[in-house]
């Protein structure tokens, strides 16, 4: 096996770093925000070189070999991709049924209309929020997180613009990070597409992001919610 560019030492003193004077348990949790990022990290450096192999006329077979996988695992896997290497919505979320695109496009309604000149994961949460049939938005609302308690903490915590943007917004990135995720835990699912629930999961798995921690603040975790939808999935 060829030596990794960073050891499990390395991580560690890493994570000290980020959190020099803080407790194990705030240790902890800057160990688990470093894990996600390097969850990313690690699919597109896979992907990255998925589709260097693809260019240089190398067959979903051959790839799936190199991967330990099936070939048609190889094409599920990496088929789905992420709006997130885009900096507006104008691309369409790969594999994303229409209410998850959908949600990009609340997403970029919310922003304009409380004068930012960004998509956060503020408002991705407040585009899941817009689809309130879809499981993402029901989830929330059964654990008592409305659109309208999302919409007034964002404004008072961030507040709003002093006009409505115009053109393309750019997601932050963690936003782009939290729509990588959603993919991710799509494949995790084993679903071949991108729904509300995966996207919610996405958002709450970016631990720093505003959504994470407004959700947070209104008892609506990350285990609560992957619960609540397991449960609704498995019915």
């Amino acid at each position: 096996m060829m030596n990794a560019p960073m050891n499990l030492d390395e991580l560690i003193r890493s994570t000290h770093e980020l959190s020099p004077d803080g407790s194990e348990l705030e240790r902890l949790a800057a160990a688990a925000s470093l894990s996600d990022e390097l969850d990313v990290l690690a699919d597109r450096l896979t992907d990255h070189f998925v589709q260097a192999a693809r260019e240089a006329g190398c067959s979903w077979a051959q790839i799936g070999q190199h991967l330990g996988v099936t070939k048609q695992a190889a094409q599920q896997r990496f088929v789905v991709r992420s709006v997130a290497a885009s900096a507006s919505v104008s691309q369409p979320l790969e594999r994303g049924t229409d209410r998850a695109q959908r949600v990009l496009v609340h997403a970029q309604q919310e922003a304009r209309t409380l004068g930012h000149d960004y998509l956060g994961t503020e408002h991705l949460l407040l585009g899941i929020l817009d689809e309130p049939q879809a499981m993402g938005a029901t989830v929330l609302d059964a654990l008592g997180v409305s659109r309208q308690s999302v919409r007034e903490e964002v404004e008072k915590r961030i507040g709003l613009g002093l006009s409505a943007p115009t053109g393309s917004l750019p997601f932050t990135p963690r936003a782009k990070k939290a729509l990588e995720l959603s993919c991710r835990e799509a494949r995790g699912f084993g679903h071949k597409y991108v729904e509300t629930e995966h996207l919610l999961l996405g958002l709450v798995r970016v631990r720093k992001g505003f959504a994470a921690k407004t959700l947070n603040d209104f008892g609506a975790n990350e285990d609560q919610i992957r619960q609540k939808l397991c449960d609704q999935l498995s019915r």
